[in-house]
């Protein structure tokens, strides 16, 4: 499938009711703006090393409050998924069913995204997926991820050992 149709099937599945997160706000601002430029960047502990996702003041290891932003790869794992069949808010009430994964990154941190249904056969626990960028037309990117192509996974694999 070629880059082009993957990202108008997300469009599509995504639609203009999806209830966006809000890019503006203090502690997930950085995350955003790295989005729009194609980027992953997570929380940091500035004092004991934890990488977290989801960003917050405060390190739930030590309470500190001095956080890093650092950049992740775009590279992990499907630790877990489900499809939804059921509308729980209005918002999605035309976009279902879809999928959403927590993905294991390289780096071990979890990160929670979409996956387009148009991969609902290979969607399964183990799953190797490389994060995609959705740029909205109001300046908005959002994260969501598809299986890796074959040169991906030996290039993680590679990663990894």
């Amino acid at each position: 499938m070629s880059d082009s149709v993957e990202r108008a099937d997300v469009r599509e599945k995504l639609g203009p009711r999806f209830a966006k997160p809000d890019p503006g706000d203090p502690v997930t601002a950085p995350h955003y703006e790295a989005l729009r430029e194609h980027r992953i960047l997570i929380q940091k502990c500035a004092d004991c090393g934890l990488k977290r996702w989801l960003p917050t003041p405060v390190c739930r290891r030590c309470w500190s409050m001095n956080s890093l932003w650092t950049e992740i790869s775009r590279d992990g794992v499907v630790h877990s998924w489900t499809r939804i069949h059921q509308a729980f808010w209005p918002a999605t009430r035309d976009e279902v069913p879809y999928q959403v994964a927590i993905v294991e990154m390289l780096e071990g941190v979890r990160l929670l995204g979409t996956i387009p249904m148009s991969f609902r056969d290979q969607l399964e626990t183990g799953l190797e997926v490389r994060a995609q960028f959705l740029d909205m037309t109001d300046g908005l990117t959002l994260l969501y991820f598809t299986p890796s192509t074959d040169t991906e996974r030996l290039a993680l694999r590679e990663k990894k050992d």
